[in-house]
């Protein structure tokens, strides 16, 4: 008996904390991508993908789960680059990630040539796996 109440409640436990939120305290490491506690990812998330091109900005906003989760996925699967050459261009492209109640959790901004963009709250810079580039460079001709 004691044993059955132990099980229902770690599987209902479980089946909460994978329905709240996107990552679980069990396995989750923080890393340059996913630099806060766990339970700030709480879901629903947004994707705001934004395209500055002279004094507008752009925007297409995406609230689906699997899109959010391969983002923070191929985010931290793209290599960290400490040393290449900065063309700026004019144009400003960025992805911010979205808290339920409008906070910032994550910035990914790309103000240069190339597939290079910098983590804004450790300025850190990545090079972007080919899927990344992929879809990011599907929203952001969907920014209206």
């Amino acid at each position: 008996m004691k044993f059955s109440f132990i099980s229902i409640f770690l599987i209902g436990t479980l089946a909460y904390i994978t329905t709240t939120y996107y990552f679980n305290p069990i396995t989750f490491k923080k890393d340059d991508v996913t630099y806060l506690e766990w339970s700030w990812y709480k879901k629903p998330l947004t994707l705001e993908y934004l395209v500055l091109e002279g004094d507008d900005w752009k925007v297409k906003y995406i609230d689906d789960e699997n899109e959010i989760k391969f983002v923070f996925d191929e985010l931290k699967k793209s290599p960290i680059i400490y040393n290449f050459e900065i063309e700026y261009k004019s144009e400003i492209r960025e992805v911010i990630v979205r808290s339920g109640d409008g906070g910032i959790l994550l910035r990914v901004r790309q103000e240069w040539a190339g597939d290079k963009f910098i983590l804004k709250h450790n300025m850190t810079y990545l090079e972007l796996t080919d899927d990344l580039i992929e879809l990011f460079d599907n929203r952001f001709l969907q920014a209206e």
